[in-house]
């Protein structure tokens, strides 16, 4: 949106587009397209007139544009003291690109905050080094399977943890919130183009070659659990955990696996226990490899 259409917006449409243009500037500066200095101190006081804004978010654009100036001054004077030959200090800069960006991400989340939106994790941009979009360092023959897994947050949690450990299919009982859901997709960042992600039954993944094992209380603590270099992780409902049909053929098979809690909490989300569970079985994978 250009400065004069957002001007002739109402307030109500500036206060859901203004985090929208620094979250377009943020993703412009980590993939390295051309942005000047002059622009993002422009887009500062531009979004700093607005009368809807705090002190604090007022304090993070001015801070940002001071940063961009900063860099434009650090950037003359390099040049300068190239063209007369002079030492590399006179070119260093003040402001790295590293911390410009920063405070593009600072200054949209204050304006998320004080519109009202905090951020879900979606919202967060993820870095350059961090893209879905490159070659696996890894993959491995394992899988985590989803019984009943309400939340599209959750299942899209898993996608992404599946897709970041490097496994190599994802697994979610009819009963589950779809995978397609805008919500999963969201959560997912991405990790659906890594992982083969599909539906599928109890019945129909515990019919196959690969041993499952359960992710549930009352089984082996996760540090002596001996996990197989190819399996199937279960996981299950929020609220009521796995089902009995679903235990029963873990014990049979792989057995089960419990993360110890020791705080006063004594149950953890089912997408931070699939993250947990990843990393336990990946590092006992690596290690054997290198053994």
């Amino acid at each position: 949106m250009t400065p004069r259409k957002f001007l002739r917006q109402p307030e109500s449409v500036r206060r859901r587009h203004a985090p929208r243009m620094l979250a377009d500037l943020e993703r412009r500066l980590q993939i390295g397209s051309p942005v000047t200095s002059d622009e993002i101190v422009r887009l500062s006081q531009l979004l700093a007139g607005e009368a809807w804004l705090d002190d604090e978010s007022r304090t993070a654009l001015v801070s940002l544009a001071e940063a961009a100036r900063l860099q434009a001054a650090d950037s003359s004077a390099g040049r300068a003291a190239a063209a007369s030959s002079q030492t590399a200090r006179g070119g260093e800069r003040r402001v790295p690109p590293a911390e410009l960006i920063r405070r593009v991400n600072h200054a949209r989340h204050e304006l998320l905050r004080v519109s009202g939106r905090e951020p879900a994790d979606w919202d967060l941009a993820e870095s350059k080094s961090a893209s879905p979009d490159g070659e696996a360092i890894a993959t491995f023959p394992i899988a985590l399977f989803g019984e009943s897994i309400r939340s599209p947050y959750n299942v899209g949690s898993m996608i992404r943890s599946a897709a970041a450990f490097g496994a190599r299919e994802c697994l979610f009982s009819p009963e589950s919130a779809a995978p397609e859901h805008p919500r999963a997709r969201r959560s997912a960042m991405g990790g659906e183009r890594s992982v083969s992600v599909r539906r599928a039954t109890l019945e129909e993944v515990a019919s196959g070659e690969l041993p499952l094992f359960a992710v549930e209380s009352g089984g082996v603590p996760i540090e002596k659990f001996r996990f197989p270099e190819r399996g199937i992780a279960l996981f299950g409902h929020e609220e009521l955990g796995l089902s009995h049909e679903a235990l029963e053929r873990a014990s049979s098979s792989g057995g089960i696996v419990t993360i110890p809690l020791h705080g006063a909490k004594r149950s953890l989300n089912v997408a931070a226990t699939a993250a947990i569970t990843l990393s336990w079985w990946i590092a006992h994978l690596t290690r054997a490899a290198e053994a």
